[in-house]
């Protein structure tokens, strides 16, 4: 079988090394399957270099590396795989915890860019020869590597929040206390898988309209009066739809609100108020590399084993749609 061998971007590379480290330890290798690059990484204007510090001739290649601050991550993952390509591997794998763009993925209106299908369009030029994502933005980022011809597996981290709470007692009574919520209509079909997996606790729906410069929460689509509730979504970047949608929710009745996000992107004064809001406790995962301190009501919970697993997975030709369960997990 050819060779395994993982390597990292600077998006995030703790990420990356806790990856290996579970692949490692599952396939009891003697050699780290994280692999190195040239350290000499960067011309002195800024201009990014990339060159494999190994021989990769016949490999199979994962390159980890979300695109949040895409204008360098982004094309820092195309050089990455390009150039593995260029040094011979086997197959590569773009391995895209946080995938940037994917909120550009229709023309709902005139002279609005499709910016997604540009962004797998390069990733595809750059020679990919498969994508892993997680918890995108809309299921249109897979279709756009499909119509490239381009395998994507599109991986949830559903499994991994539910194995995370199912440790966090002191958040549980009784589930039939708890609703889950969708903070907006694009959002209801991720929160119903995520109460169906709890039993079928009933869902809520936010109804909102974007206007310049926010968004205004307009009804709220369900009973929350006297209940616990799991707000659910793919990401937080300002944190305003969370923030007014928790603030409705408390005004509707609701006793205790936590939030499951998986990518926290945090932008301009996010955690300010967040801090500040109505929701008791955040859980995000480590698909962006949070440089800033965050509150404590944020917890992160790691994504390394699912990812891992996907990655051995793909690499030994197995079956990738048992993770979107969590009897896997120990």
């Amino acid at each position: 079988m050819r060779e395994l061998r993982v390597f990292s971007g600077r998006s995030n590379e703790p990420l990356a090394h806790a990856i290996a480290r579970y692949i490692d330890s599952k396939m009891n290798e003697k050699r780290s399957v994280l692999g190195a690059l040239d350290p000499n990484r960067d011309f002195a204007d800024g201009e990014i270099y990339t060159r494999y510090g190994e021989n990769i001739r016949e490999a199979d290649v994962f390159i980890i590396q979300s695109t949040n601050q895409p204008n360098t991550h982004e094309v820092e993952l195309n050089l990455m795989i390009n150039t593995a390509v260029l040094a011979s591997a086997q197959r590569v794998t773009a391995v895209i915890p946080y995938f940037g763009y994917a909120r550009q993925d229709r023309k709902d209106k005139s002279r609005a860019p499709v910016t997604i299908a540009n962004m797998a369009r390069k990733i595809w030029i750059s020679g990919a020869h498969r994508v892993v994502l997680l918890d995108v933005h809309s299921n249109s980022t897979p279709v756009a590597f499909a119509a490239l011809n381009v395998p994507a597996d599109h991986l949830w981290v559903r499994p991994i929040f539910l194995h995370h709470l199912t440790k966090q007692e002191h958040i549980w009574n009784d589930i039939h206390d708890f609703v889950v919520v969708a903070p907006d209509v694009g959002a209801s079909e991720r929160a119903r898988a995520y109460g169906d997996a709890l039993g079928g606790i009933p869902l809520v729906v936010i109804e909102k309209r974007r206007v310049p410069g926010h968004s205004k929460v307009l009804n709220v689509v369900g009973e929350v009066a006297g209940k616990d509730v799991f707000m659910i979504d793919d990401m937080i970047d300002t944190g305003e739809t969370l923030c007014n949608a928790a603030a409705k929710l408390r005004e509707r009745g609701a006793k205790r609100i936590f939030v499951l996000a998986t990518h926290g992107v945090f932008s301009k004064d996010a955690l300010k108020w967040l801090e500040e809001s109505e929701i008791e406790r955040i859980f995000i995962t480590d698909s962006i590399l949070q440089t800033r301190p965050l509150p404590k009501k944020i917890t992160v919970v790691s994504v390394a084993e699912l990812l891992g697993e996907a990655i051995m997975r793909i690499h030994s030709g197995e079956s990738v749609s048992s993770l979107f369960e969590h009897e896997w997990l120990k």
